[in-house]
């Protein structure tokens, strides 16, 4: 029975990720007809949070509950912070913004396939933490879009986590938050590591629990202080949706060196 059972999910699962790789790619060709005939980038990514993200969820077996609907504001411009546990959360903070949402991520994304394609032509932000100027360029981009009243959602944990525990948070995001001035609106999720793991595609049916909090004013505190109390909010509204938290303790990533950019010799 068990055989008969784990073979069953193993043919539903293939199902599953041709359906997404087949999606993505269909959605992503429509928004492009949308973004040419609009030229706006707005346009083209309500497609996602509304057609796109929940027919995806409905998909994978996902029940995504929200709690503090009424905590987000309407518009923005502010900072989405969430704990990261998969690829998914992408689509889970489409699916609870009220407007087109931008992401700050690692530029490695942009040559995934359709995903870091949209990406790169909708204007999210790339991350390059090993190379300072590119770091702050980055945040300068960022800025320029909080600037003109656009939803940025981070994973200030830099990456998912590989056991559902809350990792240090880094400080790239929070220099933004300084920057802007904008209000920083802390998530708290669990549920996406059971959907689409960090290592292998084996989704089953799950509930997905979204929590989002009050927000946040950056100039409240200084840098430290504030990174602790976002990270602190989001690790207790995470264990009262059952997921593992974090150690509050560790709370700032030891940064890495950045790599050395070789000088430019001019005759």
């Amino acid at each position: 029975m068990r055989v008969a059972s784990a073979a069953a999910w193993a043919v539903i699962n293939i199902l599953q990720y041709a359906w997404f790789g087949i999606y993505s790619g269909v959605c992503f060709a429509v928004s492009l007809v949308v973004y040419g005939v609009t030229w706006n980038s707005e346009s083209a990514l309500a497609l996602g949070r509304v057609v796109y993200a929940p027919i995806n969820m409905q998909v994978g077996l996902a029940v995504v509950l929200v709690e503090g609907r009424e905590q987000l504001p309407k518009s923005g411009p502010y900072l989405l912070m969430m704990n990261h546990q998969s690829m998914v959360d992408i689509t889970i903070a489409m699916l609870i913004c009220p407007s087109a949402v931008r992401f700050i991520s690692k530029r490695a994304i942009a040559f995934f396939p359709v995903i870091g394609w949209a990406m790169w032509l909708y204007g999210m932000v790339w991350l390059d933490r090993g190379d300072p100027r590119a770091a702050l360029r980055a945040i300068n981009k960022a800025a320029s879009l909080l600037a003109r009243g656009r939803i940025i959602c981070t994973f200030p944990e830099g990456t998912r986590s590989r056991d559902g525990v809350i990792a240090p948070f880094k400080k790239g995001v929070f220099v933004l938050a300084a920057k802007a001035g904008v209000p920083i609106v802390p998530v708290a999720l669990d549920g996406t590591g059971t959907l689409a793991p960090a290592k292998g595609f084996s989704p089953r049916p799950v509930n997905i629990r979204v929590r989002i909090g009050a927000p946040i004013d950056p100039a409240s505190q200084e840098r430290e202080a504030l990174m602790r109390r976002v990270r602190d909010t989001i690790i207790d509204m995470q264990l009262d949706l059952g997921g593992k938290g974090g150690d509050k303790d560790d709370a700032i990533a030891v940064e890495a060196a950045p790599r050395r950019v070789a000088a430019r010799v001019t005759a």
